[in-house]
């Protein structure tokens, strides 16, 4: 991938940290921009991605011997995206084993995932009962290939009959713009009424740092007044935790108007859930590793009296 390289840092690189931390924000900044020139997925950028990508298959093994289906068939990118999307991460796994684990908290429910990727913790909640799931990633009008890698994993579970055909839709969506496309499949079932959803799903997305507010402001404005956000993260480079972090300290604030947002994103109750340790995707032998493997499980819910938008 010749475009934005820099969503993670890369283990084991010693670059300048300055530079470094420059590349991250104005990759992460012109990724997330409207127009379609920023796409990463775009000939001009790398040429590996299209509207049809290649896709590889991965088998996701449950833990419940008795679910059904036992092993799903995940496909994935198989050329690297620059937002990560090609990868099952951690997070994501730990994500659908509590939904597994506990059907409560997604069943009969309207769930929406940001930054998906693969879609494994949508899936699952489909497969355990959850009124309608919308599972949603980075796309333009040029650049749909992490859509294209969800709607194939719904498409096998329809077709061997584990999901009626729409109880789980693919859309493409870009943090911060207007929610209209997410909210669209909840409108046709309730014949155009408005509905929000009542769990959001956020699995391994706290890495891009210049989107905190933007994924905040999007949570804010989808979610029902009771509903909850159920985030899972690694620190992927431990050193920079605290800019990590920094992601649950703006959800806590009071709201403020933000330049660029239409209203602020405060007002988020944080709760720790609890943490999981896992060997990470990149072992670097570096000291590092067992931080990275590191999955932490938070529950964000509105404050009472803070304003919803």
């Amino acid at each position: 991938m010749e475009g934005v390289q820099l969503c993670v840092p890369r283990h084991g690189v010693e670059d300048n940290e300055e530079e470094q931390d420059w590349e991250l924000e104005q990759g992460l900044l012109s990724l997330f921009a409207t127009s379609d020139k920023a796409n990463p997925s775009s000939a001009e950028n790398s040429g590996e991605e299209d509207s049809s990508p290649m896709l590889t298959t991965h088998t996701y093994t449950r833990r419940d011997p008795t679910a059904l289906p036992l092993e799903l068939e995940i496909s994935l990118l198989s050329c690297r995206h620059s937002l990560w999307g090609h990868k099952l991460w951690n997070a994501a796994k730990v994500l659908g084993e509590m939904i597994d684990s506990r059907p409560s908290l997604v069943q009969g429910k309207y769930c929406l995932e940001l930054g998906a990727g693969a879609a494994l913790p949508s899936l699952l909640a489909a497969l355990n009962g959850a009124r309608r799931v919308v599972c949603s990633d980075y796309a333009t009008s040029t650049d749909r290939v992490l859509v294209a890698a969800m709607q194939t994993n719904i498409d096998r579970l329809v077709a061997q009959a584990f999901l009626p055909h729409d109880v789980l839709r693919a859309v493409g969506y870009v943090w911060g713009q207007p929610i209209n496309s997410l909210l669209a499949p909840l409108q046709e079932e309730k014949g155009g009424g408005v509905s929000k959803f009542q769990v959001i799903l956020c699995a391994d997305l706290i890495f891009n740092r210049s989107e905190h507010k933007k994924l905040l402001w999007t949570c804010k404005t989808c979610l029902e007044e009771d509903g909850e956000v159920l985030v899972t993260y690694s620190h992927h480079d431990p050193g920079k935790r605290a800019l990590d972090m920094a992601f649950f300290a703006l959800a806590t604030q009071e709201e403020e108007r933000e330049e660029g947002v239409e209203e602020g994103v405060g007002g988020w109750i944080v709760e720790d859930v609890k943490m999981e340790q896992h060997v990470d995707l990149f072992v670097e032998s570096d000291g590092l590793d067992e931080e990275r493997g590191k999955v932490y499980v938070k529950r964000l819910r509105r404050r009472r009296g803070a304003n919803r938008g």
